[in-house]
């Protein structure tokens, strides 16, 4: 291919690009988001028993 722009004219090369964008910006945000709410669900566990206590 000659230039950039003729990788997204193939579906094939898109899909590919797609999945590696996925790969790089989405897991890592997703993981850093479902592990900030546990640790927030963690911390109001132990609020809740202090309050309780």
């Amino acid at each position: 291919m000659d230039s950039a722009a003729e990788a997204f004219d193939d579906p094939l090369q898109m899909a590919r690009h797609q999945v590696g964008y996925i790969l790089e910006v989405d897991v890592p945000a997703s993981l850093h988001e479902y592990a900030a709410t546990c640790v927030a669900a963690i911390s109001f566990i132990y609020a809740a028993d202090d309050l309780a206590a």
